[in-house]
């Protein structure tokens, strides 16, 4: 997907952005611990894998199984990241996210961390339906990262 973006004549391959949401945002953090050639930075959104938020709410499977996934990655990551999860993240409570983060971070990985407060039922849900709530603090990781947040500004 990354190598058929930089072909596009509207991507800048010199500077990619990987966004991920629950598994794709741990896919994110996968992809980015390659360090795929242009990549300025990552955002995580509630990146993880499993759990049964009926059965188990909060606790994934394997937890400390991702969290050895996350020390591999921060070992080899070298773009900065944002991460961002919440209070009552039906999938992963913040006792696994702040873990995660902290294993990447002691690693070598650079990840800015925001556990945001509770939103809606299952804070899990927050990318797809809180974008008032993340934007500012995603618009302020890009403006780090040399990004225009601005539309009007492009």
């Amino acid at each position: 997907v990354l190598d058929y973006a930089k072909q596009q004549a509207y991507v800048d391959p010199t500077r990619v952005l990987l966004v991920g949401q629950s598994v794709g945002g741990y896919a994110t953090v996968a992809t980015a611990a390659k360090n795929p050639g242009g990549l300025t930075g990552a955002i995580n959104f509630a990146g993880g894998s499993g759990g049964n938020p009926a059965k188990r709410p909060g606790i994934p499977c394997q937890g400390s199984r991702l969290e050895d996934m996350y020390i591999r990655f921060g070992k080899t990551a070298r773009a900065p990241m944002l991460w961002i999860y919440t209070e009552n993240d039906q999938y992963f409570n913040p006792s696994f996210s702040k873990a995660w983060h902290a294993a990447f971070v002691s690693a070598g990985g650079m990840a800015e961390f925001h556990l945001l407060p509770p939103f809606a039922k299952n804070g899990h849900t927050l990318f797809s339906n809180g974008i008032e709530i993340w934007g500012p603090v995603v618009s302020r990781f890009l403006g780090k990262l040399g990004f225009n947040a601005d539309p009007a500004k492009h």
